[in-house]
């Protein structure tokens, strides 16, 4: 168990550092199309598998199975997690009770 929470906190470091870089890149709008991302909600339901996330200035706009967004910057996150719910990079998620 010790290991998965090492796993998915060094993932979300990982992740958190991806969007930071893409953050800072000039984009119109700043609409960024993430594609065929296995999707982590945070309410406990299984990841949705393959799913596109729509980000316009910081935030989600659209998730769904085949989102179109002509124009925008498109980064294919194949074989990869997202979890929108984890807003706070200072979260000590390896902390014991």
């Amino acid at each position: 168990m010790k290991s998965v929470i090492q796993f998915l906190f060094i993932l979300l470091l990982i992740i958190f550092t991806t969007c930071t870089v893409v953050k800072s890149q000039n984009n119109r709008d700043n609409l960024f199309l993430f594609k065929n991302v296995n999707l982590i909600k945070g309410d406990g339901s299984a990841p949705q598998p393959n799913t596109d996330v729509l980000v316009r200035g910081g935030s989600i706009a659209d998730v769904g199975k085949s989102v179109v967004a002509p124009g925008v910057t498109t980064i294919d996150l194949t074989g990869k997690f997202m979890i929108p719910a984890i807003i706070s990079a200072h979260v000590h998620v390896l902390k014991k009770k």
